[in-house]
């Protein structure tokens, strides 16, 4: 980056062609180095030269940065709709789309549409590898196991990360390792294996702090404090959710709306744990506030059961079965079996029908039979929230009419 600005202060002023291509350079650098101001800035430069010089090329990349930066404020239908022109922009012109246009995919997976980020994210494997470029490879392979776990295809997904893995070794590319390791933890998380995905949790943060690269940091660690609270290991999370809190803070500018709603989903179960009902609720409650406002729909699910389990707690019967009636109906069309049956799971021993016990009996085998090996669907089938989660079924099979 500090050679793009010393490149284009030493520029005379007539080449406009090479300024634009050193100023579409900088947004590259800009969004790595995490500071998406400039990156909005220089890809607008951008812009405005390439209308003065018909640069159709130019214009296509000067778009997909700055949908690229509203998919970073959690702007994110904006996010995929220009992203999408900067495609169609390109491929009218019959050039490659740039690598950084298919953010549109990674928006299209945070607003729950995965199936079609699946697709999106497949396709930015592509152009990345056609380019040969490493770093946009590294950055997609994990976001393609994301939304491969979100449709339930697991073993596809790590598979994915896997690759992520070794390229970040094979090319010492160790910010984006650090975050492909942190990326991997999460459907390990939803499948109730915590010892696994804490220990990719606590890799991935370790490495990244190693290296004073915060995003991984704060993902992971909010991995972690998730996981703690699921186990009901809240002793861990203090000192934790305070290193987290800084490290989300001092990276607000990118992805800030995500660590602060996911944060704040954090906090809910953490205090659900400790068996503070009302603080729960006033977490869960802003958890909720934030994903609808962004559209994050797996987190909305997530906060509803927290808000449920904790209306439950405090005797709210009746609000706590609104709340997990409500997850439900958001979880379905997501496709997220690990998603569909938490909040099954919630809703069942309070109002479960024969209907609803078998979409979860079959959401259940869904899971187990997309696990990658029999280790792992062991460990799920023995998991201590599968085991109560299967009692439940049983029992609203047995006690349903038929």
């Amino acid at each position: 980056r500090l050679e793009l600005d010393d490149a284009l202060i030493r520029l005379p002023p007539q080449e406009r062609d090479q300024r634009a291509e050193i100023l579409v350079d900088l947004a590259d650098a800009c969004f790595w180095t995490m500071d998406v101001v400039s990156m909005r800035r220089h890809a607008s430069d951008v812009l405005a030269i390439a209308a003065e010089l018909g640069r159709g090329d130019l214009e296509a990349k000067a778009l997909a940065w700055l949908a690229t930066a509203e998919g970073s404020a959690g702007n994110l239908p904006a996010c995929v709709e220009r992203n999408q022109v900067a495609i169609d922009r390109a491929r009218a012109l019959g050039i490659r789309p740039p690598p950084v246009a298919y953010f549109r995919s990674m928006a299209l997976y945070w607003l729950g549409r995965h199936a079609e980020a699946v697709h999106g994210i497949g396709e930015s494997v592509e152009v990345a590898r056609e380019a040969n470029d490493v770093s946009w490879t590294m950055w997609s392979l994990p976001n393609l196991g994301l939304a491969l776990a979100g449709t339930g295809q697991y073993a596809a997904a790590a598979q994915a990360f896997d690759e992520a893995r070794q390229l970040g070794r094979t090319y010492g590319a160790e910010t984006l390792l650090a975050r492909a390791m942190a990326c991997s933890a999460g459907f390990r998380l939803d499948l109730f294996a915590f010892a696994g995905a804490e220990a990719r949790s606590q890799e991935a943060r370790e490495l990244a702090r190693s290296l004073g690269f915060t995003p991984p940091a704060v993902s992971a660690g909010i991995d972690l404090l998730l996981n703690y609270a699921r186990r009901g290991e809240v002793g861990q999370t203090e000192r934790l959710l305070e290193e987290v809190a800084a490290g989300a803070a001092q990276a607000a500018g990118f992805h800030g709306w995500l660590w602060a709603l996911r944060l704040a989903e954090a906090q809910a179960e953490i205090a659900l744990a400790q068996g503070k009902a009302e603080e729960a609720l006033r977490w869960a409650d802003e958890a909720i506030a934030q994903c609808r406002a962004r559209g994050r729909v797996k987190y909305e699910v997530l906060g509803l059961v927290t808000r449920g389990k904790a209306l439950s707690a405090a005797g709210r019967a009746s609000e706590a079965v609104a709340d997990f009636r409500r997850a439900v109906t958001l979880a379905r069309p997501v496709g997220d079996p690990a998603l569909l049956l938490q909040a099954i799971g919630c809703l069942l021993p309070l109002e479960g029908d024969d209907t609803l016990a078998a979409e979860g009996t079959a959401t259940v085998a869904r899971i187990v039979n997309a696990l990658p090996d029999a280790d792992e669907r062991r460990r799920f089938e023995t998991s201590g929230p599968q085991q109560a989660l299967m009692r439940h079924l049983r029992s609203a099979l047995k006690t349903c009419p038929a």
